[in-house]
């Protein structure tokens, strides 16, 4: 808890009249219940948790469990923080991997030895581990890239796949011939731009790790790098053919996709549960997202996000029969496939690919052929990604030139890197 402290010190300051008021409306728990409290960052699974709600207290009488997703545009770190800074920690709550697990692992349990851990795919659980510890669950795998309508690309008569950045701009520009809007960005969303989009320019570098320890030491010059001046030209064509891009929330973002209205958008698998509920009838497959003209055929995979247990919470061992339930019972691991439309990250759940859609079909083929790269945003100091977010937006809305943006984002990772 030592490293989230000090950041708490503006949220107590700003609000004691607020504070005073959640301390009068906390949480009472009915005497024959235990209350067991899930603070996760998934928004868009919202209303299905509360059928996970119902199931799990149909097998748990004595538990009342009570999911709260909060995500999206909305601050979920900040509202973490003030939830423990006011004594009212959840008794499981979910964290982004490597930077941001850092902040919490002082006050989450170590899972190292639990049942359910053991059956974790290779690899996922390297975010959320410190001295050979693990201390949080990956509830599932998720990979993202340019989605793409396939009979909107058949209408345009597209059959070749675009890997470079030259074949996606023919493709759009196809597309358009056709009077059909090409792209549906949602570039109103920091995290589309700072997290998602970035990382492509991160992980298409011949060696990743070792780029962003270079920038953050000051040892590169972004002005003068291949990939991340072909990074900004990818910006600005996703720009040319699209619509109110700068305006476009994730909501209307998938909105506009499911419907039809556009042929693309940058989003992952996540999104698959959405487009269902709008047009189940959608068939969608992912293209890579080419920074330049090299042949760029893979998309981006990663662990989103991890659960970690709350080892102040009166309710641990409540906590932990609620993960293994929800990752080694047939309910809990149908619910996680068939409903939320999960990658699972744990070997011990079989799934079928017409369970999760067709964006996880896409998905597995890449997968199978080793045509992946990973998420690197996690590599960047804290506070980077809202900056480079900001000078992005600059650049796309023409107020600062290609070099200006870089030369910005430089900067910004430079001095966030340093330990003031």
């Amino acid at each position: 808890m030592k490293k989230y402290a000090l950041l708490l010190l503006p949220v107590l300051l700003s609000g004691c009249s607020a504070a005073s008021n959640e301390v009068l409306h906390a949480v009472k728990e009915p005497q024959d219940k235990i209350v067991l409290r899930v603070f996760d960052r998934k928004a868009e699974v919202a209303g299905k948790m509360k059928t996970l709600e119902s199931l799990y207290e149909k097998e748990h009488p004595e538990i009342d469990l009570q999911f709260d997703n909060l995500g999206g545009g909305v601050d979920y770190d900040e509202e973490l923080y003030s939830k423990f800074a006011l004594n009212d920690g959840p008794d499981i709550f979910s964290v982004e991997g490597y930077g941001n697990f850092q902040a919490w692992n002082d006050v989450a349990l170590d899972i190292t030895d639990k049942e359910w851990i053991k059956n974790a795919i290779s690899g996922v659980t390297e975010g959320v581990s410190k001295d050979g510890r693990v201390y949080g669950t990956p509830i599932a795998l998720e990979a993202y890239g340019f989605l793409y309508n396939k009979e909107l690309f058949k209408q345009a008569g597209i059959e070749k796949l675009p890997t470079t950045q030259k074949e996606l701009e023919a493709a759009a520009e196809q597309l358009q011939s056709k009077g059909i809007t090409p792209f549906s960005n949602g570039y109103a969303e920091w995290w589309v731009i700072g997290l998602h989009t970035f990382n492509a320019a991160l992980a298409s570098q011949p060696n990743p790790s070792e780029f962003i320890e270079k920038a953050r030491k000051g040892e590169i010059d972004f002005t003068q790098d291949k990939v991340m001046l072909g990074w900004a030209d990818l910006l600005s064509l996703t720009m040319k053919y699209s619509k109110n891009a700068l305006t476009t929330d994730y909501n209307s973002q998938v909105t506009n996709f499911a419907e039809g209205k556009t042929a693309m958008m940058q989003q992952g698998n996540w999104t698959q549960l959405n487009i269902s509920q709008i047009n189940p009838n959608l068939q969608v497959g992912v293209l890579p997202m080419p920074v330049d003209n090299e042949n760029r055929d893979y998309i981006f995979t990663g662990v989103p996000n991890y659960w970690l247990i709350n080892k102040e919470s009166k309710h641990k061992e409540e906590a932990e029969k609620l993960i293994n339930w929800l990752l080694s019972s047939e309910v809990g691991k149908d619910f996680l496939v068939k409903e939320l439309k999960y990658i699972p990250a744990f070997k011990n759940i079989a799934y079928k690919t017409e369970d999760l859609g067709s964006i996880a079909s896409s998905v597995q083929d890449y997968a199978k052929d080793g045509k992946t790269r990973g998420w690197y945003w996690q590599l960047l100091p804290d506070g980077a990604t809202a900056e480079i977010t900001k000078s992005a937006q600059q650049f796309m809305l023409g107020k600062i030139s290609k070099e200006q943006m870089l030369s910005e984002i430089q900067k910004t990772i430079v001095n966030k890197s340093v330990k003031r």
